[in-house]
C-alpha cells in the first residue's frame, strides 16, 4: 500500500506533500527493499521541482543510497529524464555517481556544482554571523544572475552589477 505522501508526490501535488510532511509523514520512508528516500527519489523521478525543492528544505537526505549506492536520488532523475531535477540536485550539493551520464554537459555540472558551493558557503556564513566571505561578486555574476542569487540566498543580490 501506498502511503498519502508517496501518493501526493506521484500526483505533483506539492500542497498535499506538505499536508502529509505536516501530519508526520516520514520523509525519508522507505522502498520495499529497506532503503530509506524513497519521497525524494520518487519527486525526481517524476520531474517535480518544487516538491524536490520542498523535500530538500524539509531535510530529506540528498545523498541517500539506494541498493545501486551512492547517488539514488540523481539516478532517479536521470531514468526519468529530468535534466532539470539532476541541476537542482546538483545545485543542492547531491554526488555524482561514478561513470553515469547526467544529460548535461560539462560546463552545466560544473556551474550547477559552483552553485552548491556558493549555497553551501553562504549557509556556513549565516551560521556564524559572517556577511563578508562570501566569494567575490565578481565570480557570482558569472555563474548566477541577480535573480537565481535572490532565490538561493534569499538575499537581493546588491552586490552584483546588472
Amino acid at each position: 500500500m501506498t502511503s498519502p505522501l508517496i501518493n501526493a508526490i506521484n500526483q505533483g501535488n506539492l500542497a498535499a506533500v506538505v499536508a502529509a510532511l505536516e501530519a508526520g509523514a516520514d520523509i525519508e520512508e522507505v522502498d520495499a527493499h529497506g532503503y530509506a528516500g524513497l519521497p525524494l527519489r520518487s519527486a525526481c523521478f517524476h520531474g517535480h521541482l518544487g516538491i524536490v525543492v520542498e523535500l530538500l528544505k524539509r531535510g530529506a537526505n540528498i545523498l541517500a543510497a539506494s541498493y545501486e549506492g551512492i547517488g539514488a536520488a540523481v539516478r532517479a532523475a536521470v531514468r526519468g529524464r529530468q535534466v532539470k531535477t539532476v541541476r537542482i540536485l546538483l545545485e543542492h550539493g547531491a554526488e555524482l555517481p561514478p561513470g553515469m551520464s547526467l544529460g548535461l554537459s560539462h560546463e552545466e555540472v560544473f556551474r550547477a556544482q559552483l552553485v552548491a558551493t556558493i549555497c553551501q558557503r553562504s549557509r556556513l556564513d549565516d551560521a556564524v554571523g559572517e556577511e563578508s566571505s562570501l566569494p567575490d561578486h565578481e565570480i557570482k555574476e558569472l555563474f548566477v544572475s541577480p535573480e537565481e542569487f535572490e532565490r538561493l540566498f534569499r538575499k537581493p543580490a546588491k552586490s552584483l552589477r546588472v
